[in-house]
């Protein structure tokens, strides 16, 4: 890999090296087949147009036929490229309910909030957690309900819960929650007066946190559960998987306070998940263990 630009700042008197600029290769993993495992071939039934629920879309929207839709690749099975990936699908299935065509945007991860907010963007969808903080600024259609994975090499630190990783390397990736989680725990181990932690901090997970591990810079990867487990799938024996013992917290479809649009989309989702669309869906992209059965705006956990 190539050289590295690090900063180091100081959490309570614990060290987090925040990473960019690392230089890796793309994996080429396209999701489309399912011959690596990514994937299955499982089909997915044709969504049409309700006209009582395309009404309830605000005329603005309605008038263009179209959303612009935030998104930030590669984050698989959420989002393998721009326009391949689970939401990127979803997102298709909710439009078709609603009569709208989604025109997908790539952008920056913590772009992607203030870029609906303002009004730049319609939706973002890109594997966002709903949180309370989140919540303030921004409104969030919930439509899946992951949990949280640690990924070693064979051999490694067998980790099953956070007050385990002190005294560990470990990479994870910014502006989530799991970086939010290992913060806390690091602070945790300071001042239990155990090892600390050493966290890598990552922008990308497949490009720069996942070859962190591989190659031996940490000990452990910690992300959402859906991205861990499609790692595993692909990596097959090279990777060794843990769940995390922590709540699951949904993902949701983020929209402006103002938009008018998240009731057509709770309501779009219901229909697809009576349907089966939804189900289908997931279960070509292996989540079908985080389905939800009642999608809501603003249903945040923490």
């Amino acid at each position: 890999m190539g050289a590295r630009a690090v900063r180091r700042m100081c959490v309570l008197g614990v060290a987090v090296a925040v990473l960019a600029g690392c230089g890796s290769s793309k994996s080429g993993t396209t999701g489309t087949t399912g011959t690596t495992g990514t994937t299955t071939t499982s089909s997915v039934p044709t969504v049409t147009e309700d006209a009582s629920l395309a009404s309830l879309v605000p005329p603005a929207i309605r008038q263009t036929g179209t959303i612009k839709v935030s998104t930030h690749s590669p984050f698989p099975p959420g989002e393998l490229s721009t326009t391949v990936g689970m939401d990127q699908e979803l997102m298709r299935a909710i439009g078709a309910v609603l009569g709208l065509k989604p025109e997908f945007v790539q952008e920056r991860f913590q772009k992607i909030l203030p870029n609906v907010e303002n009004g730049n963007n319609t939706v973002g969808a890109a594997s966002v957690t709903d949180t309370k903080g989140r919540e303030k600024t921004v409104q969030l259609v919930t439509y899946l309900s992951p949990g949280e994975a640690f990924l070693t090499r064979p051999g490694g630190p067998r980790i099953t819960a956070l007050n385990q990783l002190c005294g560990h390397r470990v990479s994870t990736i910014e502006h989530t929650v799991e970086l939010e989680h290992v913060l806390y725990q690091s602070v945790k181990c300071h001042s239990e007066g155990r090892k600390t932690l050493d966290v890598s901090v990552f922008p990308e997970l497949e490009e720069q946190a996942l070859p962190a591990l591989l190659d031996g810079q940490a000990e452990i990867l910690y992300a959402d559960g859906p991205a861990i487990e499609y790692q595993k799938r692909k990596l097959g024996d090279k990777v060794e998987l843990s769940p995390a013992p922590t709540a699951h917290e949904p993902y949701g479809f983020v929209l402006a306070q103002t938009s008018g649009l998240a009731r057509p989309m709770v309501e779009a989702l219901k229909v697809l998940i009576k349907n089966g669309t939804y189900a289908a869906i997931l279960k070509r992209w292996h989540l079908q263990q985080d389905a939800i059965s009642e999608p809501v705006i603003d249903g945040a956990i923490h």
